[in-house]
């Protein structure tokens, strides 16, 4: 039986997987692991205005690290398909942006927030961020009718 999806509910799958792996991570994290999302997010600002498809790797990557943190297999499995069915979209978002530098510069931003909460083992903001920027990132594709499911995952109010 073929069952088929929207982006509507392909976001609201990884918002709560991506803000499951932030918590859980922002409590199991190693020094270690720290410091590899640390790197990654230098990579990220590495190929900066480079190629949205190389920025677009090393965000995904980022995400990758956050999910090994959480220490929860499934989690990681599960974040991993989520996000390889959405690196092209990131790339084309970036491509595609009014000013793909800005685009990029947030991106770095958002997730250098993430980082300190992360950091500070504060798993609640870390969740919180993550959600938010999903949701930002990727409001303006879903169509409206299905808002209301994604501002209640983010807690966004009606």
């Amino acid at each position: 039986m073929a069952t088929s999806f929207g982006l509507g509910e392909l976001l609201q799958f990884r918002i709560v997987v991506e803000g499951a792996a932030h918590l859980l991570a922002a409590h199991a994290r190693t020094t270690a692991q720290l410091a590899a999302m640390e790197a990654s997010i230098e990579e990220m600002r590495r190929v900066i205005g480079s190629d949205p498809a190389a920025f677009s790797r090393a965000d995904i990557a980022f995400h990758d690290l956050i999910t090994v943190a959480s220490g929860n297999k499934l989690l990681q499995i599960c974040g991993q398909v989520v996000r390889s069915v959405v690196v092209d979209l990131i790339a084309r978002n970036i491509a595609h942006s009014h000013d793909s530098m800005d685009t990029m510069r947030d991106i770095i931003d958002r997730h250098r927030l993430v980082v300190d909460a992360i950091r500070d083992r504060d798993g609640t903001r870390a969740a919180r961020l993550i959600r938010e920027h999903i949701f930002d990132y990727y409001a303006d594709y879903v169509d409206l009718s299905e808002h209301v499911a994604l501002d209640l995952l983010v807690e966004k109010p009606g």
